[in-house]
């Protein structure tokens, strides 16, 4: 029962590193002249979203092949929280070979967005809040 606790805030742990690693990257960008800064910070929020997809595809086929072999346990649930709400929207069932395909892509698709939409709203935010103390 002990490691269920900790395992529960891998999605929240997910979304903190995220979040300060685009306010990190976004500060350090702002040492630089506007054009390179924005080219700089977008090619790293590419870097993330390749990193993020990445590790959410290798989530989800690790859970489907432990499925598969039977192998699952209790303390694998908590990483089904960074599935979604891409495991929630798909069509078809997850644990067919179409289902996972499905599954897949949506995860693909899905970490581009949300960690793009993430970017510009750091972008903006934390932007204009550097400019604010500059001034």
């Amino acid at each position: 029962m002990g490691i269920l606790t900790p395992l529960w805030l891998v999605p929240l742990i997910a979304v903190v590193v995220l979040s300060a690693a685009l306010v990190l990257i976004r500060r350090k960008s702002m040492m630089v002249p506007a054009r390179s800064a924005r080219r700089r910070y977008w090619r790293s929020v590419v870097v993330m979203c390749g990193i993020a997809t990445v590790v959410r595809v290798g989530i989800c086929w690790s859970l489907t092949y432990r499925a598969f072999v039977h192998r699952e346990s209790l303390s694998e649930v908590p990483l089904i929280g960074l599935l979604l709400p891409e495991y929630l929207v798909i069509p078809g069932d997850p644990s067919t070979p179409t289902g996972m395909w499905a599954l897949t892509g949506a995860l693909v698709v899905g970490s581009l967005v949300m960690v793009s939409a993430w970017a510009v709203m750091v972008w903006r935010l934390v932007g204009r809040d550097l400019a604010g103390r500059a001034a």
